[in-house]
């Protein structure tokens, strides 16, 4: 997986065509296929935390940036911590006699369809 930080603005409108033109330049250098990018800028937080603390750089324009990115990265990962936590011990978590999990599957069905919407908006963009 290859990850590139552009610049730290949004680009919503253009996001798409920037990642298929990335991708499209990277096969032609690389002459591999397929290749998986992500453009971090609208990455879920989790992704932009675990590629901040164990990625490795291999080209980068303006230091400036990427300490800028990485401080607010660390930020929010850290403020959305017990939230991460939460939900993932209540997934995780053992289903003690005599309870469904009628409800935890409700809430994870809920919450599939909120990010499924999401990416159906960011891919109209």
């Amino acid at each position: 997986m290859i990850m590139i930080l552009p610049y730290f603005c949004h680009l919503n409108k253009n996001l798409l065509n920037l990642n298929i033109n990335y991708k499209h330049e990277l096969t032609n250098i690389f002459n591999f296929e397929p290749i998986d990018l992500v453009i971090l800028n609208d990455a879920p937080i989790e992704l932009k935390y675990h590629t901040i603390a164990a990625g490795q750089i291999i080209y980068q324009k303006d230091s400036a940036i990427k300490v800028e990115f990485e401080a607010d990265t660390l930020s929010r990962y850290f403020d959305y911590l017990p939230v991460l936590n939460a939900q993932r011990q209540n997934i995780l978590g053992f289903k003690p006699k005599g309870v469904k999990y009628e409800r935890r599957i409700q809430r994870y069905r809920t919450a599939l369809r909120e990010t499924e919407k999401k990416l159906n908006k960011i891919r109209k963009c």
